[in-house]
């Protein structure tokens, strides 16, 4: 490994130059093995990570897996969503999932009194199909799309970012500042609006906000713990002959996350009794042994959003599959729509994770001035907001063949049959406390929750 200190006396300090700190080709050799996938290239950057630093959480893996600048599963190209690639979403199957999204932000919108210049927001906007359905669909709602401030796109991926100027027709995309901010705008088909993309939601501009996330929270990394002794679930290098690369273990002693996550406010150091007081007051109540998730990214999101509707007003909609309750050890890894060993070829698959919905909910209803709602399955909500309905009339027009029928109906029982996606897709909403009315897809508070 080619380390190279520079030494500046004037300052009375030494400034160490780490950019070669972590390359591969001298200090890292795996085992090979016929059993064993040859390491990606990222394999060998988190070995030399791990051989500097110890191993590391799952949280930070999933992080480099997927969001690595330069062998990042989301940096490296723009194909793995759709049947070509490793998953498919609900807005790929069919437009009627966008479309209905649409309505849900139209009735919510005129629900508020119709305010001026509202923001139309995605986060995770994938291939840019939910927000051109939407777009598309709303020019049944002129008074909605000709009023819009601005379309605005919270996405990370350069490569992504382009198939959805594709997507909705953008033509020239210019840069805006050194903060990741482009911006263009939408074609003709999607009513010529603007369209900005940014990193996060702190840079889109202040204003009522109606804004969708499909599949964002899933994506987000998560800590793993091991009850009983609370330890943390890390990543270690694997130099056996058997299974990948790299390895699971557990944590000697109670890591940063164990005591920021787990442990209650003031217990310092803490100990088993502490991480399993904060465990059971949070609706978890493990067995030694049992694994449990807990993703601070999505709970950030979600709080984040819940302030920005309680300051400007508006209304969030998170879709995504999970349990109204948290789960045990659901990290998973897909590749060409096939599940993988989530530690097997990091960057090559899409990592994912069940997500917590009663953390979530919590969360936003911790938040004065924002009311959560929900959640409700998928296939509830999609039934309630005219799903069958549409997709009658979309078989009905004159140019669908038997074919296209036959599709359009499959595609709308995927999305709401609880045995496929209806049941375990579920739907939180969340609005401001001035919103006169309960969203569209949602029963009343205080009312049974739909299961």
């Amino acid at each position: 490994m080619l380390r190279k200190l520079v030494s500046q006396p004037h300052q009375g300090n030494i400034a160490v130059d780490t950019r070669d700190l972590f390359k591969h080709q001298d200090d890292v050799m795996f085992v090979p093995h016929p059993d064993k996938p040859p390491p990606t290239r990222l394999t060998f950057d988190l070995a030399a990570r791990i051989k500097m630093r110890g191993p590391i959480t799952m949280a930070d893996y999933m992080n480099q897996a997927l969001q690595h600048p330069t062998y990042g599963y989301y940096t490296k190209e723009a194909n793995q969503i759709g049947r070509a690639g490793d998953f498919t979403t609900a807005p790929e199957m069919s437009q009627l999932f966008g479309e209905l999204l649409g309505v849900w932000c139209v009735a919510t919108w005129r629900a508020a009194g119709s305010p001026p210049a509202p923001l139309l927001v995605e986060g995770g906007p994938g291939r840019g199909t939910l927000m051109a359905d939407l777009l598309r669909a709303a020019a049944a709602f002129p008074d909605f799309r000709g009023g819009l401030a601005g379309v605005h796109l919270i996405e990370t991926s350069p490569a992504l970012r382009r198939v959805q100027a594709a997507a909705l027709g953008v033509g020239a995309v210019s840069d805006n500042d050194d903060e990741g901010v482009q911006s263009g705008k939408a074609g003709a088909a999607y009513g010529g609006v603007a369209v900005t993309w940014h990193r996060e939601l702190r840079s889109v501009p202040a204003g009522y906000t109606l804004l969708l996330a499909q599949e964002l929270l899933d994506a987000l990394p998560v800590h793993q713990f091991e009850a009983g002794q609370w330890r943390e679930r890390l990543v270690d290098v694997d130099e056996s002959a058997q299974g990948h690369h790299l390895r699971h273990v557990l944590s000697t002693s109670a890591t940063p996350a164990v005591r920021a996550l787990l442990e209650p406010p003031g217990e310092g150091e803490g100990g088993d009794a502490a991480a399993a007081a904060a465990a059971a007051a949070a609706g978890v109540a493990p067995q030694p042994g049992d694994t449990i998730e807990v993703c601070p990214m999505a709970l950030a999101v979600v709080q984040e959003t819940a302030k920005r509707i309680a300051e400007h007003g508006g209304g969030a909609l998170f879709i995504d599959y999970g349990e109204d309750h948290p789960a045990g050890d659901t990290v998973r890894a897909f590749r060409s729509h096939q599940e993988v060993h989530v530690l097997a070829e990091p960057g090559m698959a899409d990592i994912t994770a069940d997500v917590d919905f009663a953390a979530l909910r919590r969360c936003a209803d911790a938040v004065p001035g924002a009311v959560c709602h929900g959640p409700v399955p998928q296939g509830v909500f999609l039934q309630t907001m005219g799903a069958a309905e549409r997709a009658a009339v979309l078989v009905e027009q004159p140019h669908i063949t038997d074919a296209q029928a036959e599709a359009i109906f499959t595609s709308f029982e995927r999305l709401v049959d609880p045995k496929q996606m209806g049941q375990k897709y579920k739907v939180l909403a969340v609005v401001s406390q001035a919103h006169p009315e309960v969203p569209p897809g949602f029963p009343p508070l205080g009312t049974e929750t739909y299961q």
